[in-house]
C-alpha cells in the first residue's frame, strides 16, 4: 500500500510534467526548438505510461490477494528505544575485531599459512594493541588480506557463525519487541505477547520473506519521514543477506 501511494504521487507529478511540456512544445518557434520540445514531451509521456502500468498492476494484485496481512507496530520513541536497548543487553555479544584477529592468527599458525613474523600480521596486531578498539580504517585492507588467507579455517568460520548468530538474535528481538499484533494471516489469532515481547512461537506465523521488510519499517518509523508513511521497502546494508566481512 505504501508503494502504491508513492507511485500514485509520482504519477501525478509526471502528468503535471506532461502538461507543462505540452505547453512548452506549443510555444516552440524554430524547427530545432520544436524537435527538442517534442522529444522531451515524448519522454515524459513514456514515464506516465510506465507509472500508470505499475499502479494498475499493483492495484490489481492487491485486489486479488486473498489475505491482506496487517502488522501492528509500536512506534520507536526515546523511551521505547531505551527499553529495547536494555533488552538487547541480554543477548550474546558478537565477537569483536580482536576476537576475529585472534582466530586469524591462530588459524594462520596452525595451518602454516601466515608466518609468525608476517609484516601484515605484526602491523595489524600493533594497531589493535594501541587503538583500544577495532581495526583502524587505514589497515582494513591488511586485515581483509589476512582474513582471506585463512577464511576457510574452522577457527575463523566459528567467529563468523557467532557474529551471524548475534545479528540474527538482534533482528528477531527487534521484531518481537516492536510487533504488537497480526491481522489477516492464518494463525493470527494465536499471536501472543509475554513480558512485553511477542513470543517466539508468534513469529512463526510470519512469512519468512517479510521479516526483513517488517524490520525495515520499524527502523523507518523512527524517522519523521517514516511516520508520514513513505516506505521505500528497500533493505539497509545492515539487513542484507551477504556474508559478513571480518570487521563486521
Amino acid at each position: 500500500m505504501d508503494r502504491i501511494a508513492k507511485a500514485r504521487d509520482a504519477l501525478a507529478d509526471a502528468e503535471r510534467a506532461v502538461d507543462e511540456a505540452a505547453i512548452e512544445a506549443d510555444r516552440a518557434t524554430s524547427e530545432q526548438d520544436k524537435a527538442e520540445k517534442a522529444e522531451a514531451l515524448k519522454a515524459k509521456r513514456e514515464t506516465v505510461e510506465v507509472l500508470t502500468g505499475f499502479v494498475t498492476r499493483a492495484e490489481r494484485a492487491m485486489a486479488e490477494r486473498k489475505s491482506k496481512p496487517v502488522y501492528l507496530l509500536r512506534v520507536p520513541t526515546p523511551r521505547t528505544r531505551a527499553a529495547m536497548a536494555e533488552e538487547a543487553m541480554r543477548l550474546p555479544v558478537a565477537p569483536s575485531d580482536r576476537a576475529m584477529f585472534a582466530a586469524i592468527k591462530a588459524a594462520g599458525t596452525e595451518a602454516g599459512l601466515i608466518p609468525t613474523d608476517d609484516p601484515d600480521l605484526a602491523a595489524v596486531e600493533k594497531a589493535l594493541r594501541e587503538s583500544g578498539g577495532g581495526v583502524p580504517d587505514n589497515l582494513l585492507g591488511l586485515f581483509e588480506g589476512l582474513h582471506d588467507r585463512v577464511s576457510d579455517h574452522p577457527k575463523v568460520r566459528e567467529v563468523h557463525v557467532a557474529r551471524m548468530r548475534a545479528q540474527n538474535a538482534l533482528s528477531l528481538l527487534t521484531v518481537r519487541f516492536y510487533l504488537k499484533g497480526i491481522e489477516g494471516l492464518p494463525g493470527a489469532e494465536t499471536f501472543e505477547i509475554k513480558h512485553g515481547l511477542a513470543t517466539e512461537e508468534s513469529l512463526d506465523i510470519l512469512p519468512p520473506d517479510e521479516m526483513a521488510a517488517i524490520e525495515q519499517k520499524i527502523a523507518e518509523l523512527g524517522t519523521l519521514r517514516g511516520r508520514e508513511g513513505n516506505f521505500s521497502g528497500s533493505l539497509s546494508p545492515s539487513q542484507s543477506s551477504r556474508t559478513p566481512s571480518p570487521t563486521e
